[in-house]
């Protein structure tokens, strides 16, 4: 999350860098997955919008994943994670058909639909071009009703930043309410909601997993899981992709 010096936004030097903390987003993602590839009892291939460095694959690897990522960054697919056996240079706003190598069983959408100036119709095209009906779609957005912005409101605040909730790069908010609506909206079934807490790794490194402040923010995460809409960071949502009748016609 930015906040401003000396708070998370100035310990996190790199936009969309690593989280490998056990409540981040990452984490939560492709534990999920893994659990998921066992049930598949099979190889799973999992379509990674908005891949970024290929965060992922420090979870997921061969013979057990085929991992696919799409960015529109090329320096980021430059250095994507070794373990992605396809990447895509695309726009998924504006470029046309993609080629992948496999038909996905998982969509992975994670911190990307707040990004997009139509999120309802990159899912849409995504799910109804790409993958069948039933196929399971993670989807992470920010809260932007944390409790920081509600307290920057209060006092006549919203100011943009370089980095988390309030990335001046976002183009679209969301609340628990309406991004459960627009997983909804856009035919997700969705099967679990998860909620990641503020990442105090981020803000000191004594939060860290086996450092002295540790279980302050085990605590906070077991508080953030109760509190969701106040101090969630981000929600994350493991859906399927359920379209009505009409439209599989």
């Amino acid at each position: 999350m930015d906040l401003r010096t000396n708070t998370l936004a100035a310990r996190a030097v790199l936009p969309y860098t690593l989280k490998p903390d056990r409540h981040s987003s990452h984490a939560q993602i492709a534990h999920w997955l893994l659990a998921y590839r066992a049930s598949l009892a099979r190889e799973c291939a999992v379509l990674d919008v908005g891949c970024a460095r290929g965060f992922l694959g420090h979870w997921l690897a061969a013979p057990d994943f085929y991992l696919m990522g799409i960015d529109n960054n090329a320096e980021y697919l430059a250095e994507l994670h070794p373990n992605y056996q396809q990447k895509i240079l695309a726009d998924i706003e504006s470029d046309g058909a993609l080629s992948l190598d496999r038909i996905p069983d998982v969509l992975v959408l994670a911190d990307v639909l707040e990004h997009c100036r139509h999120p309802g119709t990159v899912l849409q095209n995504l799910c109804r071009g790409y993958v069948p009906p039933g196929t399971r779609v993670i989807i992470s957005v920010p809260n932007v009703a944390h409790w920081y912005v509600r307290w920057g409101l209060l006092r006549g605040r919203f100011d943009y930043t370089e980095r988390g909730i309030l990335d001046r790069t976002h183009l679209r908010a969301f609340t628990l309410h309406s991004a459960t609506a627009f997983c909804r909206q856009n035919d997700l079934v969705i099967d679990e909601t998860r909620v990641t807490p503020t990442p105090l790794p981020l803000v000191h490194p004594l939060f860290a997993a086996g450092r002295a402040l540790s279980g302050v923010h085990a605590l906070n995460a077991r508080f953030t899981r109760v509190f969701k809409t106040l101090l969630g960071y981000q929600f994350i949502f493991f859906a399927r992709y359920a379209p009505r009748a009409e439209e599989r016609d």
